[in-house]
């Protein structure tokens, strides 16, 4: 059954809610979603810029410890967690990586990810736009969950392709 979806300033037809049709949505900016303790972000990152696409990972620059410090500052200042969370500080983090959720065109999980990444990812795509996850190997763990992901790939090579008809 195709239904239609409608997206900022266009629709778009979809048989099913994970999945979209690329002739009628382009991808130039792509959001990586990660964990900070994943070296490999950075150079994903450069090999999707030589795709052609512009390739977002910023968030990754406060290294692999950020929540850990953030965590432990807050435990010294006598914040419990819903009050770090609404610190300024947790704010202006959350609002910098929302900002550029909402203006990249997709995003990719790079996998291992964890809560953030997968949150980040539903709010893509529940906002109509294209969601990929990129496996690093055969999951420990299956999810049947992943099908909500426009599409799911073990492969760089497998997924660079996709996105070229995303262009």
């Amino acid at each position: 059954m195709t239904t239609a979806w409608k997206i900022p300033g266009q629709i778009i037809e979809i048989d099913e809610p994970s999945k979209f049709r690329c002739d009628t949505y382009t991808v130039k900016s792509i959001y990586i979603i990660g964990s900070l303790r994943n070296p490999e972000i950075p150079q994903f990152a450069n090999e999707l810029q030589a795709q052609g696409f512009e390739a977002f990972a910023d968030w990754f620059s406060p290294g692999p410890a950020a929540d850990d410090y953030w965590k432990d500052y807050s435990k010294v200042r006598g914040l419990n967690y819903r009050q770090a969370l609404e610190s300024h500080g947790a704010r202006n983090i959350f609002e910098f990586d929302k900002s550029h959720l909402d203006r990249t065109d997709a995003a990719i999980m790079l996998m291992p990810a964890g809560k953030s990444g997968h949150l980040e990812l539903g709010y893509t795509v529940g906002r109509g736009k294209p969601g990929f996850i990129l496996f690093d190997g055969e999951p420990d763990r299956y999810d049947v969950m992943v099908q909500f992901a426009t599409g799911v790939f073990f492969s760089k090579q497998e997924l660079f392709e996709e996105l070229k008809k995303w262009r």
